[in-house]
């Protein structure tokens, strides 16, 4: 047996619909000859007031009618079939919140602008206590959708299509079938609730189990991306530990980079650093002036070709090769607190299904430049001494001659 739902509102339309349209006709100066355009309406509206005014309505679906002082036409949904001000007055009512997208909204309230110089468009209103699309008490004031909206640092009263029953439409659901499951929640709920009549510790903790069951299934089948976000949150917390202890490796790197020395130091400070945490790879390219790549042909412990020193590492057992793995790059340009660039850092990491544990800040804030300073810092002193050996070798030939 089908649900009816408009017979289910009708005492709500008997009960309210009336006044309303007692107001709207006393606003606009309605009478039998007002030619009106009703966009998205049904005749139920107009049976509310005495006057019989020249009604057009227009609707996607149904059939095409004509009786008396009203007509019914059927249209795409886009342009409405009438050139500008065919009517004295446009009137909408609970439509315009349907018809899609932000885009489509507007352009639906321009056509309403276009079709008549005056016009009456009403969405419902938030504070009702009844959801009027399924006839359901209270559900569009769940807490559900506050949190979602304080969650994205959205205004808690901006209306959005991220309601249940717009979850349920978009799961491919036809409204019958949302208002049937909305209906059987609601059902389920008035069954534990008598629970609560007459409570005890194993009543309460059933209904609070089953409740939150409930809740929780519900939020993640039916995809709310707010909610997704609060797991990950949640997640990360619980996975603190490791990543204070990934944090501290580039800290400390970061500090000893500060002091290093030579070259093989650096080298084994990035290895250290990033054998603790979650890359894969990573690839150290440093930059050489012109001079200093002369001068640093003669230092073996700095071997260098075209200008550039390269170090290479990879995890044991995981070797990363460009473009023979499916891993994604994050490249450190390498710049001197001097606004020198001395090279780039790239590390790698393999897609996985485990999140990154470490803040990506401090391995794009502090570290990179202690970097740069440390290759600018090590490179010149190693130019210098090559210039100085140079001059000392120099030196003994000439004596010797």
């Amino acid at each position: 047996m089908g649900i009816d739902v408009q017979s289910i509102y009708k005492p709500f339309q008997r009960a309210f619909r009336p006044r309303r349209m007692r107001s709207f006709v006393q606003y606009f100066n309605v009478t039998n000859d007002t030619p009106i355009l009703d966009a998205g309406g049904t005749p139920l509206n107009w049976s509310f007031i005495p006057q019989r005014p020249q009604v057009t309505m227009i609707n996607i679906f149904g059939k095409e009618w004509a009786e008396g002082n009203m007509r019914m036409m059927v249209y795409d949904g886009s342009t409405f079939p009438f050139p500008d001000n065919s009517f004295d007055v446009c009137y909408s009512n609970s439509v315009i919140e349907h018809v899609g997208d932000r885009s489509r909204i507007e352009h639906f309230a321009s056509e309403i602008r276009r079709a008549a110089p005056r016009y009456y468009v009403q969405t419902p209103n938030l504070w009702f206590f009844v959801e009027p699309h399924f006839l359901c008490v209270f559900i569009h004031w769940l807490p559900v959708s506050i949190m979602r909206r304080l969650i994205s640092g959205r205004p808690v009263f901006t209306a959005d299509r991220e309601h249940i029953h717009h979850k349920l439409l978009q799961m491919g659901l036809s409204h019958r079938q949302v208002v049937i499951v909305l209906y059987a929640v609601s059902a389920l709920f008035g069954l534990l609730s008598l629970f609560l009549l007459w409570p005890t510790g194993s009543s309460l903790g059933l209904v609070l189990a089953v409740l939150g069951t409930g809740v929780w299934l519900g939020v993640q089948h039916l995809g709310y991306l707010e909610f997704g976000e609060i797991r990950r949150v949640a997640q990360r917390t619980l996975e603190q530990r490791q990543i204070v202890i990934n944090n501290l490796a580039i800290r400390r790197a970061t500090a000893e980079l500060r002091v290093a020395s030579d070259y093989e130091q650096l080298c084994r400070i990035l290895v250290a650093a990033f054998n603790s945490n979650d890359f894969d790879a990573f690839d150290l390219t440093a930059r050489l002036l012109l001079t200093e790549h002369h001068s640093l042909e003669h230092l073996a412990t700095l071997a260098s070709g075209h200008g550039e020193l390269d170090f290479r590492w990879s995890r044991p057992g995981t070797p990363i090769l460009p473009g023979a793995a499916a891993a994604w790059s994050l490249t450190l340009d390498l710049v001197t607190t001097s606004n020198r660039r001395r090279g780039s850092l790239i590390v790698h990491r393999r897609y996985s299904e485990h999140p990154l544990q470490l803040d990506v800040n401090l391995l794009a804030s502090e570290f990179p430049v202690a970097l740069a300073d440390a290759l600018d810092r090590i490179v010149s002193q190693a130019a210098d001494l090559a210039t100085l050996k140079g001059r000392d070798e120099g030196f003994v030939e000439a004596q010797a001659g």
